[in-house]
């Protein structure tokens, strides 16, 4: 679990709590990456700014 949550702040904008929250919502890290935009904005903190900076980011990885 520890591992899964250093991987996920390593996204933009995202701290330990939001982290917690992708992986309660999506249970992966693989669900979080290929999530859209608005299933991002699904999870408590994450509003359109923070979801299409995610998006971005994945996409240019």
């Amino acid at each position: 679990m520890k591992k899964r949550l250093y991987l996920l702040q390593g996204l933009p904008m995202i701290g330990v709590t939001i982290a917690n929250k992708l992986l309660e919502r999506f249970g992966s890290i693989e669900n979080v990456i290929l999530a859209s935009a608005d299933e991002l904005m699904e999870v408590e903190g994450i509003g359109k700014g923070k979801a299409s900076m995610i998006k971005e980011f994945v996409i240019n990885q």
